[in-house]
């Protein structure tokens, strides 16, 4: 199978958790994958050494438009036929009247970034005609989260970002879907740990005693669906990575 006959898939944050486990699942079923990161790992090389061409790793530092512009300018393919914007940050962890700069940054990264992106991808043609656009939010996006106010914030923002991209795109044969996220991620270990010095331990205490989340590599059924052509009727939804329940 000639790599010039793949699907492309544009992944950000492949360098862990949930990033990581989605790189596996398309390059196993054939994907050419082009992860974005601002960190290489030993994860990575080894899945360089052997894939290959069918891998290509970038950088892209979600915070400075810079990057990301330089990153647009990189790309060597003709077009891209799924984007997953999954890079998040975990910052922003404490009272939500407790104001502070981390509001700006989680912002920038976890909305305003993937809004550039999109718009470049997408006038320079590498979005086209049945791409699809996978956004991955939380269930932070729909039911607040002690002293995760900033990040349940921008999810939410994330979710009505997509729904209205979803309606502007359609006539352009472009689906936006997102999908909900509920895993035993880095970014969820961090939030436990960052919450429990601040004296919430509810969500530390329940890792302690073995009441894990799934491993990320369970959840990536729903993401790769919407990726696929299978989804070329659904646009606009929220996917569950867990049920594959369908939130209109």
């Amino acid at each position: 199978w000639s790599i010039f006959c793949m699907k492309t898939v544009l992944i950000t944050g492949v360098n862990k958790g949930f990033g990581l486990a989605l790189t596996k699942k398309f390059l196993y079923e054939g994907w050419r994958v082009i992860g974005t990161t601002r960190n290489q790992n030993e994860d990575l090389m080894e899945l360089k050494d052997y894939y290959k061409e069918k891998f290509e790793i970038s950088f892209m530092d979600l915070e400075r438009e810079e990057s990301i512009r330089t990153f647009i300018d990189s790309i060597k393919v003709d077009k891209i036929d799924a984007l997953i914007n999954n890079a998040a940050t975990s910052m922003g962890v404490g009272p939500i009247y407790d104001f502070s700069s981390d509001t700006s940054r989680i912002f920038q990264i976890n909305v305003i970034s993937y809004m550039l992106l999109v718009s470049l991808l997408f006038r320079k043609r590498f979005l086209q005609k049945e791409a699809s656009i996978v956004n991955v939010t939380s269930n932070a996006a729909f039911k607040p989260l002690n002293y995760l106010g900033l990040y349940c914030i921008s999810k939410s923002a994330f979710e009505s970002y997509t729904r209205s991209l979803a309606l502007e795109l359609k006539e352009y044969g472009i689906r936006v879907n997102s999908v909900g996220i509920s895993a035993q991620t880095d970014l969820y270990l961090e939030h436990a740990t960052q919450k429990a010095e601040l004296g919430y331990t509810k969500t530390i205490d329940r890792i302690k005693k073995g009441e894990q989340l799934p491993d990320p590599k369970l959840c990536v059924d729903a993401t790769y669906f919407l990726a696929s052509n299978s989804s070329l009727h659904i646009t606009g939804q929220h996917i569950e990575s867990n049920s594959m329940d369908i939130w209109l």
